[in-house]
């Protein structure tokens, strides 16, 4: 039935002008339409506009893009496809959205910044110096954020904290032990 109809279709398309054609899709155009029977065995349609078709094929590029670099840098696990990409992509835009709602408050307490010294688009305290009642020691370590958090300098960042965390202890404990 199906290939009737195309078949008769395609015999009538030259009666058709190409000037009936121009159209100019906005985002909220409909792009396609995808029926299947799901797992219910009732057939269900699902409507893609133009901007959530864009929106998916750009979200794949960017991806692929991602899964690319990651892979050459070494960032990424060998074998990572865009399948096990795609939650850590949903894992980062949330701790992003999070990220922009927090409103970090001021403490009296000393704070530490280890900082990645290859991160230059930020304040030299990166903003913290104005939370930190009881001062900031801050540290600059070679290379980037992913150079931190592997051999040789994710045992100095270990150190680091080792430390602070040691010092932290004792001055908790002095305070304790104050009349």
């Amino acid at each position: 039935m199906l290939m009737a109809f195309m078949e008769a279709l395609s015999a009538q398309s030259s009666a058709f002008s190409s000037d009936d054609l121009e159209l100019t899709p906005d985002g909220d155009n409909l792009a396609y339409a995808i029926y299947t029977s799901g797992s219910t065995g009732r057939p269900k349609g699902t409507l893609l506009n133009h901007r959530g078709l864009c929106n998916t094929v750009l979200q794949s590029a960017v991806l692929a893009r991602v899964l690319e670099m990651g892979e050459r840098s070494g960032a990424l696990p060998p074998g990572m496809g865009l399948e096990q990409l795609r939650p850590l992509l949903r894992v980062f835009e949330s701790n992003l959205r999070a990220n922009q709602r927090y409103t970090a408050r001021a403490s009296g307490q000393r704070l530490l910044l280890l900082k990645a010294g290859e991160v230059t688009h930020q304040p030299e305290d990166g903003g913290w110096s104005a939370m930190a009642g009881g001062g900031l020691e801050r540290h600059v370590l070679p290379g980037g954020h992913h150079a931190l958090l592997r051999a040789p300098l994710v045992r100095q960042l270990a150190e680091f904290l080792r430390e602070a965390l040691a010092s932290g202890t004792q001055d908790s404990r002095r305070r304790a032990l104050q009349p």
